[in-house]
């Protein structure tokens, strides 16, 4: 193959690849088969950190990993919500000396 002919192929690659949104990446095209990940996901120690005096709100709908496939994807995701009367400034200084410890 000529140089351009590579440099064809290479563009048409990126190209598609950026225009995808990166989607071939996924693991999933839906929520079947995903309980052992999303177990796996909500037991992450970096989930439970909070700043101190910060509360859980436990029980609602965003506590908790879920498995979601509205998009054509499958996407895991975990939330933990957490009522904090602390300045914004002093939670992100938290999480960023806990996040790195916690993996």
């Amino acid at each position: 193959m000529n140089m351009i002919g590579l440099w064809l192929l290479l563009a048409t690659v990126l190209v598609g690849a950026t225009l995808s949104g990166c989607s071939f990446l996924s693991p999933f095209t839906t929520c079947e088969g995903t309980a052992p990940a999303v177990a796996a996901l909500d037991e992450l120690p970096a989930l439970d950190l909070h700043p101190p005096g910060a509360r859980p709100v436990g029980g609602g709908a965003a506590d908790g990993a879920t498995c979601t496939d509205d998009s054509g994807d499958a996407w895991l995701r975990s939330d933990r919500l957490y009522v904090y009367d602390g300045r914004a400034a002093e939670a992100l200084a938290y999480y960023t000396r806990q996040l790195p410890a916690a993996g």
